[in-house]
């Protein structure tokens, strides 16, 4: 994560870098949810995106993905790998 924030910092000024640093900041928001199980306030992503980039990246709430779209992708991912894991486990 923190290779991607230097980059996004070092990026050239426009629509690209704006794209890469929302893109960042889901992924953060994400990797908390994913770890922590818990509901996150987008403010709270906000603030780390700027404290990791030292205030040279952020991004606006609505740009953020929304906690339930991500923890329902996550529950469909989970669901697939377990039932791929059953059908490799009952042909044993």
């Amino acid at each position: 994560m923190e290779n991607l924030i230097d980059a996004a910092i070092i990026y050239p000024e426009g629509e690209e870098k704006n794209n890469l640093t929302i893109h960042i900041a889901n992924l953060l928001k994400t990797s908390y949810l994913l770890w922590n199980r818990d509901s996150v306030a987008d403010v709270v992503i906000i603030k780390n995106l700027e404290q990791l980039s030292n205030g040279k990246l952020t991004v606006k709430a609505e740009d953020l993905r929304d906690t339930s779209d991500i923890l329902k992708q996550y529950k469909k991912k989970k669901t697939s790998n377990n039932s791929k894991y059953q059908k490799h486990k009952n042909r044993r």
